[in-house]
């Protein structure tokens, strides 16, 4: 993930199950509204219908790894 500009959440997704690990670099991450940096080689659990919202603020690129039950195509929901 290349550094970003300030987006405001506009849309979820629907699961079971998600899970992010930040491989490397710095990033953010915005649970129900609480903000959390999340190192690289940290990992976080999204709870099932939680808005949610990973950002890059930093200048440096962020590689992350995204796990979801069941797969993530089509399941944005507007907010």
């Amino acid at each position: 993930m290349y550094p970003c500009f300030d987006k405001k959440l506009q849309s979820t997704r629907i699961f079971t199950f998600l899970d992010i690990i930040n491989l490397s670099g710095e990033a953010v991450i915005e649970v129900d509204g609480e903000r959390q940096a999340l190192q690289a080689q940290q990992e976080i659990e999204i709870p099932h219908g939680v808005a949610h919202q990973f950002r890059n603020e930093s200048n440096l690129e962020v590689i992350f790894l995204v796990i979801s039950v069941p797969k993530s195509h089509r399941d944005r929901v507007e907010i």
